[in-house]
């Protein structure tokens, strides 16, 4: 597989408030190398049930899975979008994007 194209990605890391309740902060998006490729039927099956998205793809993003916790956001030609679904495939994480 080819790991040519460009996304930005924005994660999400939880720390602790003034009165003890979590915060959700986002980080500053970073552009990461991965492949994208279109959906296969049983993808639009499993993660979108009655709504089949004609425009949803798939990321693989290249290291381990480890690398990419609090993952919330992928940024693509300028659209932010967010994800269905995250499988790991060999040593990539697969984002689901519809």
């Amino acid at each position: 597989m080819r790991y040519d194209d460009r996304v930005q990605i924005i994660r999400v890391v939880k720390s602790s408030g003034y009165l003890g309740d979590e915060i959700e902060k986002e980080l500053p998006p970073e552009t990461v190398v991965c492949a994208i490729s279109g959906l296969t039927n049983s993808d639009k099956q499993t993660y979108f049930k009655d709504q089949y998205k004609v425009d949803g793809f798939r990321v693989h993003l290249q290291g381990p899975p480890d690398q990419y916790d609090g993952l919330k956001y992928v940024i693509r030609d300028g659209v932010k979008h967010e994800f269905a679904g995250r499988r790991i495939l060999r040593n990539s994480l697969v984002v689901i994007v519809g």
